[in-house]
């Protein structure tokens, strides 16, 4: 009976990963003899987190259903390569593993079984790129009106955000303000805005209304800073590319003075 020693390997050159991003494996087989194989079976516990899979071998023909690897002419002592191309899922946390399996033909012995599997394990780095817009859709206010500031929260990607921090400098003047976001619900003491489910390329709102000091007088500013904020016992905060981004909203105050 023919016999052939194979191992396997997986990597994908990285310790982490951010959600959202495109990842690719590659895999070597290696056959370490003594005899020559033109097919294997090669199978691949794609995890969940990965979506839009596809497979590529260097040489010959993979059957995505059957596992198995033909066209080969494998001789003692090569090696041939495998590439997994994917998506890591916007939303996945925690740590990402895929493991890899190779076994011979039916008909062939491997000896040696304890190189056949192979894994690769990266963490999950959350990354999310926010950008923040705030107007009042004016460019000068009565003292004593009402006013109202709507918030847009953009997320650039490539991570889902399903909370964030979003910090305004309420200006003295604006009286007794009131916050309305478009989803979730806003902390006005913490700044944290939970309950949501940001995905690349969306966006979400968040009112901010208040009544004009009727004594102000001047330039009445107001600005606001967000930055993405992760759940749970890994933060990954520090590692994020997001800088927080500030807009001034500006308008002029108009005084009427009373008559004499």
């Amino acid at each position: 009976m023919p016999t052939a020693d194979l191992s396997i390997s997986v990597t994908d050159g990285a310790t982490s990963v951010a959600p959202g991003t495109r990842d690719t494996y590659t895999i070597t087989v290696t056959n370490n003899g003594p005899d020559t194989l033109s097919s294997l079976t090669l199978s691949d516990a794609i995890p969940a987190a990965l979506l839009n899979v596809s497979f590529t071998p260097s040489v010959g023909t993979y059957d995505v259903v059957t596992h198995t690897w033909s066209g080969l002419n494998l001789a003692s002592g090569q090696s041939v390569g495998f590439m997994v191309a994917c998506t890591v899922d916007p939303t996945a946390t925690g740590t990402l593993t895929n493991t890899v399996l190779v076994l011979p033909p039916s008909g062939t012995t491997d000896p040696t079984l304890g190189n056949n599997s192979a894994s690769d394990s990266d963490t999950l780095t959350p990354q999310a790129d926010l950008s923040v817009t705030v107007s009042d859709g004016k460019t000068t206010v009565m003292p004593g009106t009402s006013d109202t500031y709507t918030i847009t929260v953009t997320n650039n990607g490539p991570s889902t955000v399903s909370s964030l921090t979003l910090t305004d400098a309420i200006p003295a003047a604006l009286l007794n303000p009131i916050f309305t976001p478009s989803v979730g619900a806003y902390n006005v003491g913490t700044g944290v805005w939970s309950g949501l489910s940001l995905a690349s390329g969306q966006n979400v709102t968040i009112t901010l209304t208040g009544t004009i000091d009727p004594n102000a007088a001047g330039t009445l500013a107001n600005t606001v800073t967000v930055t993405p904020r992760w759940s749970g016992q890994q933060c990954f905060l520090r590692k994020s590319e997001d800088v927080g981004l500030s807009l001034t909203r500006r308008a002029g105050l108009l005084r009427i003075a009373a008559s004499r």
